[in-house]
């Protein structure tokens, strides 16, 4: 499942401690799983509004372009996505986004994945032991040992509503990085509708360069008018 179009792909997994109340936090996996998909397919017909900003910054962090978009997306069960564009702005250029460090950031983009803790992958990791936030349960994780020279695999935060078992906030950021990125940092947080999770915002940011050219990428997206249908 590719998340953001062309910038990552995603599942995760885990082999769970005993602090882990198994049941519950399978639940909750699973509902982590089909809400990171709908940034690419669905179960059930669905449509939602997503709002990006994108940024991309030189090396001294001056921002040199920045792109509005909105679009209506269509997600149908076996299906390709249905993206319409409802308005685009762009102010600024980057003049060398087809060359040199702005190419060389994104080149991994079809390629190179981003794996969490769900679905298929999910035994490529481990999970530490559950922690209390405010109202909600948080752990960290991993790759495991056998797993740890995959490409694309992440570390970081997971937390999630231990009454409702509906996942609140997922933090990474990989292992490894793809070649020429010196730092990739993914953030999502999550809502829900009718009991069914969905990513509410998604914040992706990434640095790095080739040679000279040196580029900082910026992503927030917030998605809004979610419906599904059972």
């Amino acid at each position: 499942m590719k998340v953001s179009r062309s910038v990552l792909s995603v599942f995760l997994l885990c082999g769970i401690p005993a602090a882990v109340s198994a049941l519950p936090f399978d639940t909750m996996l699973a509902r982590l799983e089909k809400a990171l998909a709908l940034l690419t397919t669905a179960d059930a017909p669905t449509t939602y509004v997503i709002s990006t900003t994108l940024e991309i910054a030189d090396g001294g962090k001056k921002i040199l372009q920045t792109t509005e978009i909105r679009e209506r997306v269509t997600l149908m069960p076996d299906r390709p996505a249905r993206r319409e564009t409802l308005s685009r702005k762009t102010v600024g250029e980057a003049t060398d986004a087809n060359s040199g460090a702005s190419r060389r950031l994104g080149a991994g983009g079809s390629s190179w994945n981003v794996v969490f803790p769900v679905g298929k992958d999910r035994p490529l990791f481990t999970f530490g032991a559950e922690r209390k936030e405010g109202s909600l349960i948080a752990v960290d994780f991993a790759p495991a040992r056998s797993a740890s020279a995959a490409d694309g695999l992440t570390k970081g935060t997971l937390a999630w509503d231990p009454v409702t078992e509906l996942p609140s906030r997922l933090d990474a950021v990989p292992v490894r990085n793809p070649p020429f990125v010196s730092r990739l940092t993914f953030a999502f947080t999550f809502e829900s509708a009718g009991g069914y999770s969905y990513p509410a915002s998604v914040f992706f940011s990434g640095e790095g360069g080739f040679l000279f050219f040196k580029r900082r990428i910026q992503s927030t997206s917030k998605i809004t008018e979610f419906s599904r249908k059972p």
